[in-house]
Formats: C-alpha cells, sequence, structure tokens
C-alpha cells in the first residue's frame, strides 16, 4: 500500500493502485475506498554496492547473531518431531550458514565482517556441525546469492572460489577513493547486536547510568551533528519527524528529545548571521503524523514538533536582533519547513458525492481511537462530526497531503545521508530504535560557485525540487534556473517560498 511513483496520485486509483489502496490518516468508517483520496507516499532509498557493503554485511550478522546465533550453543536433544527432524534444527542451520559465509568471504574484503568468537570455533566441531546438516536439511551450497554477488564484482571466480582482486583494480580504487566515499551510521546497542570485541571506544560508547558496562553505538546521531557543523552553504532534510532538542524549548524541557540536531541547525545559522554570511536550510516534514488529528498521540508529536520548530525561529531571531539586522533580514530567511500536497483535477462524481451517513456513532468513536500511534491509553475525541466535515472537504477540493515517510539529509550538493533514521529521539539515542543509513561524500565534481561540473548529489535533490515543485515551474521561462544551482542565494529562497505558497 505505500508504493508510489512521482504523480503521487490522490483519486486517480483505477490503475496502478487499483489493488493496492492505503489510507490512515482518514477513519475507516468515513473513507469510501473506490473514490479515495489514497495516501501519497514520498520516500527515498539507496542501494549500496562495494566495499561500503561489507559494513551492512557485518551490522547484518552482529544483528543475526544477538537474535539467533545463541541457537548454535544450545545443548543437543535427541527427541525428534513428527517430520523427522531434531529439535535443534536452528543451532545446525544458523552454524551451516556462517560455514558458507567464511568459505565465500574467506579471501575478499569482507572476511573482516565475520565474527572473532566464531573464527575461533574448532574447525573439527564445526566440520562435525556442518556434516550433520547436510545430512538433515540436504542443503546445497552452489549458486548461493554471496557466491554470485562477490563474482559480479569481479572478486570471486565462475565456480565460487574466491580470489584476491587483481592490482589493477586495487590501484584503480584507491586513485578514487578521496572522490566518492560512502560511510555507515547506525544506532544500535548491544540489546540488539553483538558488537565485535574490536568495536571499542570513540567508536561506541559504555552507558554511564548502565550496570553492566552497556554498549552503544550513536554514530548516526554523531554523523548528522558533524554534517551540519561543516556545512558552509546550505542543508536540505526530508525526515518524518523533527523532534529534538528539548532543553531548550519554551516548555516541556523534560520531554527526553535530548538529541542535539535541531541545535546544531540553528547553531549552524547563527554562526552564519554573525558573520553576514548567506545560509539556509529546508526542511520537509509531513503536515500532520500518521492517524488521526484529532487523537492525542498525534497532537502529542504536533506539539513536540511546533515546540522544536519555535526553538530554532527563536534562536534565529535573537541572533538577527544582536547583529543589528532587525528590518532586514527575518528567521524565514535562513529556515524554511514545508509540507508536500497534491491536488487533482475535479471529477464531477466526486465533486457532488456525499459521504455515508455514519450508523453508529460509538463506532467511529473508538475507530478513530485506534490511531497507529497509540501507546494504549484512552483517547479522546472533541467532535467527531468534524472528521465528516473534514473527508466532505477532501472530496470537494480534491487535495490531500503527500505523506513525507523520507529520511534524507544533503549538505552543499557534496553530502547526502539515506537510510532509516528519522530527526527524533528514538532514532538518535542508540539505545531504542535501531537505525542504519549511508553516509555518502562526493567531492571532485563540486563547484562551490555554481558553474562548471555538478556531482550526482546535485542531480538527486534537482529532480526532487523538480517533483516538489511542480514540472509548470521548470517549463516556465520567466525566471532563472541557474537560481536552484546556489540553494543558499536569497533570490532561490524567495522563489522556492513564493511557489510553494501558491501551490497551497
Amino acid at each position: 500500500g505505500r508504493y508510489d511513483d512521482s504523480s503521487k496520485t490522490l483519486f486517480n486509483i483505477d490503475r496502478t493502485h487499483k489493488d493496492d489502496f492505503y489510507q490512515n490518516c482518514i477513519p475507516p468508517a468515513l473513507l469510501l475506498k473506490d473514490r479515495g483520496p489514497r495516501e501519497p507516499w514520498q520516500d527515498i532509498h539507496a542501494r549500496i554496492t562495494g566495499a561500503a557493503a561489507v559494513d551492512l554485511l557485518k551490522n547484518f550478522i552482529e544483528r543475526w547473531h544477538k537474535q539467533a546465533g545463541w541457537l548454535r550453543f544450545a545443548p543437543r536433544q535427541n527427541n525428534c518431531c513428527k517430520n523427522g527432524c531434531t529439535n535443534n534444527s536452528n543451532r545446525i542451520r544458523n552454524a551451516v550458514e556462517m560455514r558458507k559465509l567464511e568459505k565465500l568471504l574467506k579471501y575478499s574484503v569482507a572476511a573482516a565482517a565475520l565474527p572473532q568468537a566464531f573464527l575461533k570455533e574448532k574447525k573439527q566441531d564445526m566440520d562435525a556441525l556442518f556434516n550433520k546438516a547436510q545430512e538433515v536439511f540436504r542443503l546445497r551450497r552452489r549458486n548461493s546469492e554471496l557466491t554470485d554477488f562477490f563474482r559480479e564484482r569481479g572478486v570471486g571466480s565462475a565456480d565460487g572460489t574466491i580470489k584476491h582482486s587483481n592490482k589493477k583494480r586495487e590501484n584503480k580504487a584507491n586513485a578514487n577513493v578521496n572522490d566518492k566515499v560512502i560511510q555507515i551510521i547506525r544506532s544500535a546497542d548491544d540489546n540488539s547486536a553483538i558488537f565485535d570485541k574490536r568495536i571499542q571506544p570513540p567508536r561506541i560508547y559504555i552507558d554511564p547510568l548502565s550496570k553492566h558496562n552497556h554498549k552503544v553505538d550513536n554514530s548516526m546521531h554523531k554523523g548528522y551533528v558533524h554534517h551540519i557543523r561543516h556545512a558552509k552553504n546550505f542543508i536540505y532534510i526530508e525526515s518524518q519527524y523533527f523532534i529534538g532538542s528539548s532543553h531548550l524549548w519554551a516548555e516541556a524541557r523534560n520531554a527526553g528529545a535530548t538529541n542535539l540536531v535541531p541545535a546544531e541547525l540553528a547553531e549552524k545559522i547563527c554562526s552564519k548571521i554573525r558573520v553576514n554570511e548567506p545560509f539556509h536550510v529546508y526542511v520537509i516534514v509531513p503536515l500532520y503524523p500518521e492517524g488521526f488529528p484529532g487523537s492525542s498521540p498525534v497532537k502529542q508529536i504536533l506539539r513536540f514538533r511546533m515546540l522544536t520548530v519555535q526553538m530554532v525561529y527563536t534562536r534565529i531571531a535573537k541572533a538577527i536582533k544582536e547583529q543589528g539586522l532587525t528590518g532586514q533580514k527575518t528567521p524565514t530567511d535562513y529556515f524554511s519547513v514545508f509540507f508536500l500536497g497534491n491536488r487533482e483535477a475535479d471529477d464531477s462524481e466526486l465533486l457532488h458525492s456525499e459521504i455515508p451517513e455514519n450508523q453508529d456513532e460509538n463506532k467511529l468513536v473508538k475507530t478513530l481511537n485506534r490511531s497507529p500511534n497509540t501507546i494504549g491509553e484512552e483517547e479522546d475525541v472533541e467532535d467527531v462530526e468534524d472528521y465528516g466535515n473534514a473527508y466532505q472537504n477532501v472530496l470537494r477540493n480534491r487535495r490531500f497531503q503527500i505523506y513525507v515517510h523520507s529520511k534524507l539529509l544533503i549538505v552543499d550538493d557534496q553530502v547526502a545521508v539515506i537510510g532509516s533514521a528519522n530527526i527524533n529521539q528514538r532514532s538518535f539515542d542508540g539505545r531504542r530504535d535501531t537505525e542504519i543509513s549511508a553516509s555518502m561524500f562526493e567531492g571532485s565534481q563540486v563547484s562551490s560557485v555554481g558553474h562548471g561540473p555538478k556531482s550526482k548529489i546535485y542531480g538527486f535533490r534537482m529532480s526532487l525540487w523538480w517533483e516538489h515543485l511542480g514540472k509548470a515551474l521548470f517549463e516556465r521561462q520567466d525566471w532563472d534556473r541557474s537560481l536552484f544551482d546556489r540553494p543558499w542565494d536569497p533570490e532561490c529562497i524567495r522563489l522556492v517560498q513564493k511557489e510553494a505558497k501558491q501551490n497551497w
């Protein structure tokens, strides 16, 4: 239900989304699925190849060992089930899969991803376990996906034997090492992964409140802070949430959203104001979180987001005043927040349609309270009729929000961070949600003056702006298209804000 394309259609669901309808922001008791609107979905993904994929593999192995690796050390049992498989079949299966990885990765750069504890096990024990698994499961080791993966990249031969890459290929890779760099960053702790013993501080930190030397990897948070501090001209963000730096809020300072990302954005802008340099931060978030707007969880998220944005604008306004720029500059010259939405052409059938009368008001109230963000407590809905009126307006005006699920950070068209982490405490804490992202740097193809060759990250950002601002803008001839090469330029900022206001 979350598949989408650049059209982000709302009501024209007869083709692509006929059997793929998804809508989690309108109560089911009111929704007319054959008429819509569906919930458009904005998301961004990345495919990682090359050496950085080894780090992804390592992360997978560390998490796999935490979830299921212990079964390899479970005591043997001789009881059999009716299908003839032993009760320790999971234990055997895990050992076999790890043994296959050892053989496939033995002479490749990916060998470093294998956990040391596995490599130190006695060979005869592993051989016995492997032979047992072959007998029980009749496993076949040829044509595995990992073998194909490395063979396609020139690491392995046709028969699946891993070979050292030749020096010519290594020299070619080294020549571009400073041009395009990918680093894997994540949020994880030893409750979700068994960290390799070689991973020590400062790569991880020991939770000071833990009694058992609790290890935490919060490189996701460190990576975001690092890139924000090194930004020179602009930052572009797409995120499902924008909550943080609660210690600086006007109220609710004990909310626990202590990540530094919003505060770092504000401080970066203030530092540019002090030296009178142009700079801008573009933030794209959903109009409201997925769920029903009248439910308490959605209201709380909106409140925290408002307090975060308020904090940023307040600090920017203070810096403008301290520099004597009041009347010349405003906070929106440096920081903008946008929502995505879509509007489709009128359809006479939908334009004059009426929503069905609700036969059971209590049923509707219960439906509204069943928000996807509900933590468990009962929610209060102030006015059930408001939902009916709102849905009628949606059908009449033919427009609805595009739900932003992206997790993207672009800095100066040189750095792009794509992954699973939102800007909130759950993603950045390291001890809560497990997250992983790819931090990509592309330096040599970037021109700081807006001329010459452009990076692929630049092209990616432009494709997003083309989609968000509308094709019609790019087809017009009454504006300088090179403005978008300089997102920090005041003329570019005013143009984007003007177009967004007209689209609204």
